[in-house]
């Protein structure tokens, strides 16, 4: 399954960059790419619930962040559509 390596290595680049002072992914040689690639899968299909938190966290902070765009623009606009007051 291409579609599952590729985010298996998504997920483990993802880990990295949450982990200061681990080598970066290009210090990796292929056969160890390989072998990294073989423990992510192997991990998340025997823990498939990794998956479902990983998409609920994903699920919040887009939340998180439509919220703050949407307040952004509100905050931009406020003076277009406060209802203007009678003298």
């Amino acid at each position: 399954m291409p579609s599952f390596r590729f985010f298996a290595s998504a997920l483990f680049a993802l880990a990295l960059c949450g982990a200061p002072g681990i080598a970066s992914a290009q210090s990796f040689s292929e056969p160890q790419r390989g072998e990294i690639e073989k423990i992510v899968r192997d991990y998340l299909l025997a823990h498939p619930e990794v998956l479902e938190e990983v998409s609920a966290e994903l699920s919040k902070r887009q939340a998180v962040a439509e919220t703050l765009k949407h307040e952004a623009a509100v905050t931009k606009n406020s003076q277009a559509i406060s209802p203007r007051r009678a003298a």
